[in-house]
């Protein structure tokens, strides 16, 4: 029923969350290796 869907939703706004936290965590992760070389 709407249990289902809501549930459904939430875990794709989770997704959405994690794929984000993820594609920062590389950006961050390179302007280290930037900053690293650069000195």
């Amino acid at each position: 029923g709407w249990l289902k869907k809501i549930g459904k939703k939430i875990g794709r706004v989770g997704q959405h969350t994690r794929d984000a936290t993820i594609q920062g965590l590389a950006v961050a992760q390179q302007a280290a290796n930037v900053a690293a070389t650069a000195r």
